[in-house]
Parts: C-alpha cells; structure tokens; sequence
C-alpha cells in the first residue's frame, strides 16, 4: 500500500490509526480498535424515547465476532472449502445491522456480497449463479420472502436451469449481536491475506441490462479506506449521517472501511424500529438529532428540504451536505449557497470507489456542481467530438487507487473507461461536473449530439411527469417518451387527451429548450406519452432501463416520426387563395411557431437566431401547406429551400410562384454570381476620405483592434498579439453573449481555456474587452471610448465570419456589411495614416479553380472561382470589397487566405475538424483512406503568429499555409502505424462509410448498438470529395484543392516562417495530434 505520511491527520484524543502501510487489512482493523479506541464512538442513533445511543468500539467489535461466527455456523469453516465462499446478504435490515453482518462475514474470512431487494427475482438470481453465492442471509419482511421464493420457484418452476442449490438463513437482529454480554466467542486471527485476493463483492444497477457484479479485492478496500486521507476534513471528530444510505449501495458499504480507518462515527435510524423508506424530512430530523455534522443524500432530498426555512436553517449547522446520485437544480442550488448551506457533490462509482475529494472543506466557489478529482486518483480524459470542454473519464491503475474492473489499455497500464463524460469548468481547470452518460449520448442524422441527462432532469421537475426518456438517435431532431404520475395517467390514442397534456407540460419543456442546445430542442409533436398498459422497466434505483424502453416503445417511436413527417404544423392552414399576401401571412405564422423570437418581414431569419433543425421544420410546415393546398402535386422543396430565401419576404414570394404554378423550384445557385457582384456593388459605394490629423495625441507603440477573439484560430491570434512587444494595447471586440448570461471578458477567458491557452491572459494589463455589433456604424460602443479606438488603434485584424456551410450569401450579408463598417472606422482614423486592416479570408475561395494553375497570391476578379457555398462566396466578396477600398482611397489592407490549420503545441486540434473525424472514424470502419496529393497544413499557433507578422506586408493578398507541403501519403502512414489500421483506398473507404450509415446497428434492430463514427457527420463533404479524389499520383492538395503559391506569405513573415524554425510536418506532429484525440 502506498499512503504519503504528509497527508490529512486525525487528531481526535479517543481515536488511534490502524496502520495504513498493507500490513492489516480492513477486517483487521476491527480487533486493532477495539484495544487502541476503546472510548471511540461509532455508531449513533436516537431510541424511541429520545435518548442519544452510541456504539463504541469495543461494543462493534464483539458484534462482529458474534456475527462472524453466525456465518462460520450456518456455512461452514471457509479453510474448508476449496475457495472461499461468497456469502450474500438479501435484507431490508436497519443500518447497524447489516453493517455489522457484512464485517462479520468478512472477519470470519468469507467474501461478503449486499444484495439490493429492488432488485427483481431474474437479476437476483443472476447475480447469486455469476458469483457462484450460494448462502443467503435473509430478513423476515414479507416483501424479502416473497422475492426469495420467487427466486427459488424459477428453479423449480423449469424457468433456468437447475444449478442453483440454495442455503438460506434468517437475517440475525441487532439484538442478537450486540447483547449485553462479554461473553462471546472470539474468531481466531486472519490468516495473512493475499492483498489481490477477493474480499467484498457489490453489482451495478443494471441500467440496461441484469445488475453485474463487481469483486472487490482486499487491496481496494484497503485503498477505500485511505480515500479520506487525500481530503480536508478530520473525520475523527465528525458524524456521518447515514440514514438514507442503504447499506447494499457502494456508498453504504465504504461506511465499513471509512469508520474503521479515519474513526468516522455514523448515525442512523434506531436499530429497533421497523426498517421503511427514507422520507427527506425523517432523514433530516434524524441526522439533526444524532448531532451530525455530515449529511449524504441524493439532490431530491435537497431539493426538498430548500423549501422550507427551518430546514435551511438546520442545513447550515452542518460542515457538508453531501450529495450524489443527479444534478441539483440550479435554483435550489444558487439559494443554498446564498444562505450559506455547505453544498458539496459527491462523484463516485462502484468500479472505481470515490473518485471526488473526500472531503473538501466546502463548496467550490464557482458552483456547487463542480467538485475536484481527488489526488489519490490517476484520471486521463478522452475527448469528444462535439466538445472540447467535455471529456469521457478513464481511471488508471497506480499505486493509491486500483479499479474493480479493467476494460482501457493506455501506454501498458490498465484502466477503468468510466463512461461517464464530464465537463471541465471553463475558467477553473481542475474543476469538473458530470455531464452524463457516453452511452447514452444520442447522435442525430447530423452528426451532432444530444445529452439527455440534464434535459430529462429538468423535465422530471414538472409534478405531471413521473418518468422521461429522450429518444432521436439516428433521426435529425429529438422527441421525449413521457410517463405521467399515476393519477395523469391515460390512454395515448385519446387525442384530445394528449394535446391538453402536451400543453400542460409546455412550461416544462421550454425551460429544458432554453437549456438544450438548439439542435436537441423538444417540438410539441415530439412528445409521446406512455402506455399505461406498458409501465417502463426500471432499475433498483427507481431509473428507467433507458433501452430496454426504447425498445419497448420501438414502433411507437418510428409512427410518431412517419406522422410527423406528414403532418408537420398540421394545425397550419394553408392559404384558401394564394396570393402574394396570403402566401407572405402563411409564411409568417409558419415562423411564429417555430422560432422563439418574433421578426421582421425583411429579416434575415437565421441572423435572428434560426438553426439547422428549425429551418427543417419550417421547410416541413410550408411544403405540408403546399400539399393540403394544391390539386397538383407539388414539386418537391429542396433542403436549401429555406435557407435560399432566408426572410419572410422571400419565402413568400417563391412559395406564392410554386402555388401558381409560375415558375419551378430552382437551383438555389443558379443566379449567385450575380448575387454576389451586386453585393460588392452595394458596399462599395461612398468610401469616407482619410483626414487624418499629425497633430493627434497617440499611443506609445502599435495598438491593435481585433474581431472574432473567441473561436481558436481567434483566441491564438489574441494570444499572439499579447504577446508581442511592439503592441501596448489590444482591443478584443466580441458580440454580446446570446444568452445574455456572461461578459465579453468571461466569454472571452472560457474561450483561452477551452482552446487550451492559458486563461489569465485575459487579465492581460493591455488587453480591453470590448462588447459591441460590428453590423452597426458605431460599432454599439460608448462615443467616448469609440473615438479612443479611432485616435489609437493602428492595426485591425478582422477574424470574425460565421462558419457555416449550409447558409446562402445572404444570410451572411451582415459580415459584409461589417466589415465596411471596419474600412469606414480606419478611415475615420485622426492617425496620420489609417491602420492597416488584416483579414482572415479562405483557401476556399479557390472552390472551382482550374487545378492545373497553381493558385496565386492576388485578387480573384471571377465569382464563379468562389461559388460554392455562402461561406466561400461572402469571403470572396469581403476580399473584393477590400480589394477595392485600398486602391480608392488610403486604406491599407492585407487579405490573408488561411488554409487548414493543424494542431497546436501540445497536438490541439478540434476532434470535430474533417481530419480528426476521419482519423477517429478508423477505430470503427477499421482502415484509413489513401488519396493522392499533398497537406500544406500548418500548426494554429505558427500561423497565428505569421498573420500577425503580415501587418507590414508589402502585398495586397497572401496564402497562410505550410511552404514546405508533404504527401497524403506520409500523414497517412503514420496515422496507420500508430493506430495499426491498413490503408485503403479512398473509394473502398467511402464504401464502409456509407455502408455504416446505411446498415448500421440503428438500422438493423437494435438502436442502442449504434458506435459513434464520427465522419458519419460529414458524410456529405466526403461524398463531395470524391469527385476530386483520384488514387493514383496526382499534383495539388489533397482533396481537390490546387496547389498555392506561400511565397508572399513566405516574404512577410520571416520570423515565423524561417526564423520560427518550421519544419515540414513530421510523426512527432501526427502523434500528438493523436494522442490529443484519445487515441494513444
């Protein structure tokens, strides 16, 4: 055993330590305390007429010898038998007792294994034929009895097989145990035990299946009881109140290592009352009884007690309020802390132990539902790839802290892959919260994914629903499967019925819509309620058995999506005569009821807010309307329809033409050339004459004004700018936060962490947040501070675009108009000259550029080279908009076309890019594809740097990509080395893909198999891809884009480029990038 000597002591004066270095183990301990902490409380209870009972150690310690040989008696000697037998515990038995039985067994040398009574007789009986347990202790409640017998009548009954022989034996009373006598039967002492050996089993709680069992060895119980020691609370001098723990629950079960090893005393209910459910008021009243000063409960406890003043009031009195199992609302949450009650979240598991600190000295301060890993434990967290803060958790093995089970191989070390995906707190790195489950994580159609855990907790607050399961795997928008409380119950075909229900839970599922992510939003259609008829199977923790549901209500689910599909907004009425207005007004009421804001008739929808999945259902509405209205068939809406005709305006007249049979459903592009001329036409017009004034006060060295800080290309180039010594000062213009929630610093500093650079930049003595509209003249900016930055800034480096490929150029119209807005603000410079403007343009400007041209480093007169998508198209138009500002007036400007950019120093790069995804889609399609053509990609930070450089540029355009490109070939061989997958070509490649979208588990009966591949969510750009994928020796970059010329680029920036040291990419690069995605 490994215990540093530096660590917590306990100074109570009855308490003296077991030794902790491996030389006892935990059943040891008993004996060891009972002659060196005679006067040592452990056990505390109040008995019916009020009076405060305690247990000491002496007391314990013969109860668990009487017990030991109880167990020795009704089984035998465990020398005797080839291996030691597992002793199960089947019992509703008060605290006390059982906790002195399951000693008791373990002193006699037995394996001891609690079994949950919630469990039914199917998973009883499993559990009892896995771990071979053959003798039961069980109590006399009928509900036990009844359990038992149905146990042994499968046997008998031919439901399983017949190996099953059973020894039951009555669960003893505390009275028997702890009779007031010294006279008793003292067990020999243990024969020296091998550590590894087992000792104590529990089982899981079977969520999705039978419970599992899960051995614990001696040498886990030994690292269980010195958890406490990497905490900051004395536990001598503290009492536990156990009242809610039950004693089959892993939680339950540490109370036998904790006491015995830290001389925690623990208070429960009166041993000599009728063991019955804990109710949150019995639970408190009990534990302020006893005098406790720790109370472990479940957050429904907390949540409860909030509501009412004399419990807070007790809350507080106590050193920690513990609890686990859920997510605390943060209401009840932010109230407790405000009233100063201790809040303090418990994360543990019953394959690991406690994997939180146990305990610190109180809440953290940026939240109650953030806790810190405790040192004891060796985490690695693997990322995700639709999040950077959010990882799943793995546990290694080291010498404090050895799981139960061992499913994940790092570097030769064995560890425990939690499941459990947990988000790291976005300016405190060494704080985490549990997010939820991997496997219950729900991939859509899209790629994106979808939490339930926290969705379904808030609906589960609606006093109408007693249980939620979240379904829309595989589907492009989620739905919730609703079982109301008992008394709300009724048949789902009752129409009406369900409507009202749906309303009347509305309230519920707006609240959990503001908190989901737009693309996990609950529309009223979605909401299936439960069958009465079809309970949902639960598990011992009272949780539905999420797949076995979603299995039970399979066909139920795909009707509720083949009726939505036809009859989306089937409330809408469509137009009785199609005319201009009434097309318009159709449109209008369409928007009403699927965006949350109200807009205009000229707005531009998804600048107001409207996504991927709103834009889907608004699609769904008008065609459902054009179908109901039309004796034709309608010509199908395409998927861009919408995002096409981005306004109200727009959609009306286009749906007005489609009903008139006027004209056809066009090519979204076939008229975006024009569209895009005509936009540079717009914005060029006017250009403000520079007049600037060398008599202007200015600042001392270069200042920097920089847009779109947040996102990491952004937060490198702040990092960079900071960093810098010829800039004093740094603006960082960022939009205010959406939600309203956080400040342009706070969502900046989130931003430095979540791109992994170090946060206290934004604490920078020359950095000023600033938070404004770039679509607006001033900027939104006070006028006082506004003419600061006009007098002052030097440089401006405009980063902000929105990236999105599925938007049409109008819908990025307001980027254009930014930008003009940025020309106008450097030509109001009172600066002698006006600053330079850097723009981060794209190499995907060069979408249709005649691949046997190397691409220069000059302006793109033709719109067509840039067709393609709005993203490409708006960026083409900025440059030309600049383009045409700097030979017409004053104005500097250098547009940087970055290509792809790879990762940072320590291998970061966005699990989420189309590269990652490819790389991390391996593990499942089980090769790598090999393309022809070259990578010029080039690291974030070394760019970010370059771009910085490029400020004095004597070009008007340069290419930000690797001057020293490598093949396809070499990335690709050593990601395979690495991984050990084969390489193969690309079309073989795109085959297995397809083909595990089309024939995927999802598809083929059982929904919960489906594996997360995540170039799934980027099918269609592979698709793509292959028109210019060609598997033979081909020039050009990879993918089907041309070769560029860097020499500009290269001229500009000499430090990055040549002095910086870059070398072309290399293994070292491709292993770290690697090892950053989990994959090593």
């Amino acid at each position: 055993m490994c215990m540093d000597s530096s660590r917590l002591r306990y100074n109570s004066p009855t308490f003296k330590s077991p030794p902790l270095d491996g030389t006892l183990s935990v059943p040891e301990f008993y004996d060891f305390l009972a002659v060196h902490a005679p006067n040592h409380p452990v056990f505390n209870y109040v008995n019916a007429d009020g009076r405060l009972e305690t247990v000491f150690w002496p007391q314990l310690t013969r109860a668990i010898h009487r017990a030991g040989r109880l167990t020795i008696r009704s089984v035998g000697s465990p020398s005797t038998a080839p291996n030691t037998p597992v002793v199960a515990i089947l019992a509703a038995a008060d605290t006390f007792t059982y906790f002195t039985l399951l000693a008791g067994i373990l002193r006699a040398g037995y394996q001891a294994f609690p079994i949950s009574v919630r469990n039914s007789a199917l998973g009883v009986r499993h559990l009892l034929k896995a771990t071979g347990a053959r003798h039961v202790f069980v109590s006399k409640d009928p509900p036990t009895q009844r359990l038992i017998h149905s146990v042994t009548d499968e046997v008998s009954d031919g439901c399983a097989d017949q190996s099953l022989d059973l020894s039951l034996f009555p669960m003893p009373s505390y009275e028997a145990l702890f009779a007031n006598t010294e006279a008793f039967e003292q067990l020999p002492p243990m024969k020296k035990l091998d550590h590894d050996s087992p000792a104590l089993v529990l089982h899981s709680s079977g969520t999705s299946s039978f419970p599992k069992p899960i051995p614990l060895t001696h040498r886990i119980l030994l690292q269980w009881a010195l958890s406490p020691y990497y905490g900051e609370i004395d536990f001598s001098i503290q009492t536990l109140a156990c009242h809610s723990l039950p004693m089959f629950h892993a939680m339950g079960a540490i109370q036998i290592c904790w006491t015995a090893s830290t001389g925690l005393t623990i208070s429960a209910f009166s041993p000599h009352d009728t063991p019955g459910p804990p109710s949150p008021d019995r639970v408190l009243e009990g534990a302020a009884e006893t005098g406790s000063t720790l109370i472990f409960c479940v957050p429904t406890f907390v949540e409860h007690w909030s509501l009412h003043a004399k419990n807070i009031e007790v809350l507080k009195k106590f050193v920690s309020v513990i609890f686990a199992g859920g997510p605390l609302s943060k209401d009840v949450s932010d109230l407790l802390i405000t009233q100063e009650v201790p809040l303090v979240p418990f994360y543990g598991l019953t394959e690991a132990g406690a994997v939180t600190m146990v305990f610190p000295r109180g809440p953290e301060k940026e939240g109650s539902d953030y806790f810190r890993i405790s040192p004891h434990c060796d985490p690695v967290f693997l990322p995700q790839d639709d999040r950077s803060d959010v990882f799943e958790l793995v546990l290694l093995e080291c010498p404090a802290h050895t799981p139960s089970v061992f499913n994940y191989t790092a570097e030769g070390r064995r560890g425990y892959a939690t499941n459990d995906l947990i988000m790291r707190h976005p300016t405190n790195p060494s704080l985490w919260r549990v997010l939820g489950r991997v496997d219950d994580q729900i991939m859509h159609s899209t790629g994106e994914k979808t939490n339930p855990g926290p969705i379904e907790s808030i609906l589960l607050k609606d006093p109408l629903i007693s249980q939620v399961v979240m379904f829309g795997r595989g589907r492009f928008y989620a739905g919730i499967l609703v079982s109301p409380v008992p008394e709300q119950a009724f048949e789902p075909s009752h129409v009406e019925r369900l409507e009202s229900f749906r309303d009347e839970i509305w309230k519920s599922v707006e609240t959990a819509n503001a908190f989901a992510p737009s693309h996990s939003r609950i529309f009223k259609e979605m909401i299936l309620v439960a069958d009465p008829a079809k309970p949902f199977e639960l598990t011992p923790k009272g949780t539905p058995r999420r797949q076995a549901v979603l299995a039970a209500y399979a066909n139920e689910i795909e009707v509720l999506y083949a009726s939505v599909e036809q009859s989306t907004q089937k409330d809408l009425d469509p137009p009785l005569i199609w005319t201009l207005e009434s097309a318009t007004e159709f449109v209008r009421l369409a928007l009403k009821k699927t965006l949350s804001v109200p807009v205009g008739d000229e707005d531009d929808i998804f600048q107001q807010g409207c996504d991927s999945l709103q834009a889907t259902w608004i699609r769904s509405a008008l065609l459902h309307g054009l179908r109901r209205s039309l004796k034709t068939k309608p010509p199908n809406l395409p998927y861009d329809f919408v995002y096409a005709h981005p306004s109200i305006r727009l959609l009306g007249k286009r749906l007005l033409d489609i009903a008139t049979e006027s004209g056809e459903v066009l090519d979204s592009g076939s008229s975006t050339s024009a569209v895009m001329k005509e936009m540079v036409a717009k914005y060029v017009q006017d250009f403000p004459v520079h007049s600037g004034r060398d008599s202007a006060v200015h600042s001392n060295g270069e200042v920097a004004l920089l847009t779109g800080g947040t996102g990491g290309f952004g937060s490198y180039i702040l990092k960079s700018l900071l960093e810098n010594p010829s800039f004093c000062r740094v603006y960082c213009l960022n939009r205010p936060d959406p939600k309203g929630t956080r400040t342009c610093y706070e969502r900046q500093r989130d931003a430095l962490v979540k791109w992994g650079i170090d946060p206290q930049l934004a604490d920078s003595a020359k950095l000023v947040h600033l938070e404004g509209d770039l679509s607006i003249r001033d900027l939104a900016l006070d006028p006082a501070l506004l003419q600061d930055v006009r007098e002052n800034v030097t440089c401006i480096v405009h980063n902000a675009w929105k990236v999105d490929f599925n938007v049409t150029l109008p819908s990025m119209e307001h980027l254009i108009q930014g930008t003009r807005v940025l020309i106008d603000l450097a030509l109001s410079s009172s600066r002698p000259s006006p600053p330079t403007i850097l723009f981060t343009s794209s190499i995907s400007v060069f979408t249709n550029w005649d691949m046997s041209c190397i691409a220069p480093e000059a302006a793109l007169a033709d719109p067509e080279i840039a067709k393609g998508s709005g993203y490409s198209e708006s960026k083409w138009v900025a440059e030309t908009l600049l383009y045409s500002a700097t030979k017409e007036t004053r104005l500097r400007s250098t547009i940087v076309r970055i290509g792809q950019l790879c990762g940072g120093p320590d291998g970061f790069w966005n699990p989420n890019d189309w590269f990652p995804s490819l790389v991390r889609s391996g593990k499942y399609l089980k090769c790598l594809p090999q393309i022809s053509g070259s990578v010029s990609w080039i690291p974030t930070h070394i760019a970010a740097d370059a771009l910085i450089e490029m400020r004095h540029s004597t070009s008007q355009f340069a290419t930000l990509a690797h001057p020293h490109p490598i093949p396809w070939s070499m990335v690709i061989h050593h990601t395979s080395r690495l991984l050990n997958l084969p390489v193969v070509p690309y079309s073989k490649w795109l085959s297995l893909l397809e083909d595990a979208e089309e024939f995927g588990s999802a598809r083929v009966g059982n929904p919960s198999s489906e594996v997360d591949i995540p170039a799934l969510r980027l099918l269609q750009f592979f698709r793509d891809a292959q028109n210019h994928v060609l598997e033979s020796d081909a020039s050009g970059e990879a993918f089907g884009l041309p070769t560029f010329s860097t020499a500009d680029a290269v001229a500009a920036a000499p430090a990055a480029f040549e002095r910086g040291g870059l070398s072309p990419l290399d293994e070292d690069d491709v292993a770290r990038w690697v090892k950053f995605w989990g994959l090593l």
